[in-house]
């Protein structure tokens, strides 16, 4: 891929970025669970599937369900499953990491990955943004990012 810019990116880490630039440039490389659709004027958008093929709620809407795509794979082909989006949600929630964005995380109460293609977010209460707010989040390989201390990822690319 090439991309043509007037600077370079701050960071390849998702986490660090902070500009709209960076963050567009980063999508491109790190996946979403959904593409949000731009069919919305004054509610929220819809989604269409990317790295999750399907998803659905509990019956009291808060619970949200997604089933992986079962094919997809990071750049070094180590297969995209459930712990990617575990280890995601951490960093996500790291105070040691302070991400820009963490508070979209404050109404999601608990994450879980019962199958290896499974995720399910637990939410504390309805809200119209949920699906919008577990789908921000950027999704970072575990295998390639886990063995670095969140204090550490602002000194590390």
């Amino acid at each position: 891929m090439v991309i043509g810019a007037l600077s370079d990116i701050a960071s390849w880490n998702p986490y660090l970025a902070e500009d709209a630039f960076d963050e567009e440039i980063l999508s491109l490389i790190y996946p979403s669970l959904a593409v949000e659709q731009v069919d919305y004027q004054q509610h929220p958008p819809s989604f269409a599937p990317s790295l999750a093929e399907s998803w659905e709620w509990s019956d009291d809407h808060l619970v949200l369900t997604f089933h992986l795509r079962t094919d997809a794979v990071w750049s070094d082909g180590v297969p995209v499953t459930s712990e990617d989006l575990l280890f995601s949600w951490r960093a996500q929630t790291s105070e040691a990491l302070g991400w820009l964005w963490s508070d979209i995380t404050d109404h999601i109460d608990t994450v879980e990955a019962p199958a290896a293609h499974t995720v399910r977010y637990t939410f504390t209460h309805r809200y119209p943004y949920q699906l919008m707010d577990v789908n921000d989040g950027p999704i970072v390989p575990a295998h390639a990012w886990a063995g670095i201390p969140f204090e550490r990822w602002e000194e590390t690319d």
